[in-house]
């Protein structure tokens, strides 16, 4: 069991790892800075150094979860499907059943969300987040691979699985250890999105979309989440995806 344990969290490693090298992708914004904190910032480092240096701390993230997902999930296969199919072969139907599970939550998250942006798009508070969009958006290849796989692999498995633990331990009910891991996780994902959100758009930012953010990631969150614990961790990463895809082919259709 604790070689099955290492070599799934191993490949975890790998996957995460994977996502974030793809926040080199992320336009590298440094015109939020005030002119004289950016001169000497570059007089210290090149850009790619800096890109560099900014994924101490996502890595520091991901080791943090995969050390807490080793310990918590050790006795929880059910929370992974390949972690339980790890030295057998994978049932092909199982895997599309999850993907198509994936498929549906995931347009579910997109359509939730957007019912709830149109009305607030046109609003002033939102004109500097619309008129930022090129320099926060990060590409989809970022999306898929960081938000995702990464993301999930570091407030799911790693996060999400430490509450629920915790919450086990002081309440009876299940169902509520359930619903507070969920919500608490889910704000804590919605409070993430908020450095790369300052990153690109400095002292523009304002308390509207401060909300906005941690709001909309929330509900993504609580998404995400449940799909973790109702089916596994391969379905919220599936549901994770189409939604970044969804939302980047209606924005290339309808808002290009």
């Amino acid at each position: 069991m604790k070689h099955k344990n290492l070599t799934f969290h191993i490949c975890l490693f790998f996957l995460g790892m994977a996502g974030i090298l793809s926040l080199l992708f992320v336009p590298f914004n440094l015109e939020v800075l005030p002119p004289e904190i950016r001169d000497l910032v570059l007089k210290e480092f090149t850009e790619f150094q800096l890109r560099i240096l900014s994924l101490v701390n996502p890595v520091i993230l991901l080791l943090i979860s995969l050390l807490i997902g080793f310990f918590v999930n050790k006795n929880q296969p059910k929370f992974s499907y390949l972690y339980s199919k790890i030295s057998k072969i994978p049932n092909r139907k199982n895997i599309l059943f999850y993907l198509f599970i994936g498929l549906l939550f995931g347009f579910a998250a997109f359509a939730i969300m957007g019912i709830l942006y149109l009305p607030i798009k046109d609003l002033p508070q939102m004109q500097v987040l619309e008129n930022n969009t090129q320099i926060a958006e990060p590409p989809l290849i970022t999306k898929i691979f960081y938000g995702g796989i990464t993301e999930e692999i570091i407030v799911r498995w790693g996060w999400l699985s430490l509450i629920l633990f915790i919450c086990n331990k002081l309440f009876k009910k299940e169902k509520i250890s359930i619903i507070l891991a969920i919500l608490i996780s889910s704000l804590m994902f919605g409070l993430g999105h908020l450095p790369i959100v300052f990153q690109s758009l400095g002292d523009s930012i304002n308390v509207f979309i401060i909300f906005y953010i941690i709001i909309f990631n929330a509900i993504g969150g609580i998404i995400f989440g449940y799909l973790f614990l109702k089916h596994n961790l391969e379905t919220a990463m599936f549901a994770h995806i189409f939604f970044h895809v969804f939302t980047f082919l209606f924005n290339l259709i309808f808002m290009s």
